[in-house]
């Protein structure tokens, strides 16, 4: 009887390093956790929310002379359960009293932020995001804002193990971690532009629109005024808010 060949095996992956990740060419939308890459896209709703956080709360920072705000490729090697873990949340914040200008270098901060933010994409996992707030949790993160565009909310963990769930109606504050910080929950999503005036908002046989000068009305076919000098058409409409 043929003895039947084992079908080959796939070589593992090769496992790689913080510096390996640094060194990459297209890794800086790439976490490193296990030793193995994890790709971090985002859509374009999702990026323009980020993008909303990321303006508020380099605005607040600025203006106080607070600290640090890097963008969403810059990582964090700080985690106690495995030294070469490498986060990237899509927003943060470090105070100046934690890193100071002169020990500021290039390369993967080595102290976690006081605060960490993550916008969730509609391809994340819940357990992918709560595993990303436990890592915080455990690195001493003080603050976690995890954002939902899809669901209108912001979830809010602290260190000392309070957290809350925020609506559009709410106010989300930076707490001491990022004094001055404040805004409504809705504001970090894109408004919706305003519908036009519906033709039932208008007198039968006219459609009422917005122009430069105000509101005015057109009228309907056929209606024009009775004469040269006269202030008001068939239809009615008087000389100020006509347009025929």
């Amino acid at each position: 009887m043929p003895v039947l060949a084992a079908p080959p095996t796939r070589p593992p992956a090769l496992e790689m390093t913080p510096d390996d990740l640094l060194r990459l060419p297209d890794g800086e939308h790439c976490e490193l956790v296990d030793g193995h890459l994890v790709e971090e896209e985002m859509g374009f709703l999702t990026s323009e929310v980020t993008a909303e956080v990321q303006f508020r709360i380099r605005a607040v920072v600025r203006e106080g002379k607070l600290g640090w705000a890097p963008a969403q490729e810059c990582g964090y090697q700080c985690f106690p359960d495995d030294p070469s873990k490498v986060r990237k949340p899509d927003a943060s914040f470090i105070s100046y009293a934690r890193l100071p200008l002169e020990e500021a270098h290039e390369g993967w901060v080595r102290i976690p932020p006081d605060l960490a933010v993550e916008v969730v994409s509609p391809n994340d996992h819940f357990e992918d995001v709560q595993r990303k707030v436990r890592d915080y949790l455990g690195a001493g993160v003080a603050l976690i804002w995890v954002v939902s565009p899809a669901g209108g909310t912001v979830m809010v963990y602290r260190q000392n193990g309070r957290y809350s769930l925020l609506g559009e109606s709410d106010t989300l504050t930076g707490d001491d971690v990022l004094p001055g910080f404040s805004v409504q929950v809705a504001a970090l999503f894109p408004v919706r532009p305003p519908l036009p005036p519906s033709p039932s908002d208008a007198e039968p046989g006219h459609s009422r629109q917005q122009g430069s000068q105000g509101t005015w009305v057109r009228c309907a076919p056929g209606e024009w005024p009775s004469g040269a000098g006269s202030l008001a058409g068939s239809c009615g409409c008087s000389a100020v808010d006509r347009l025929c």
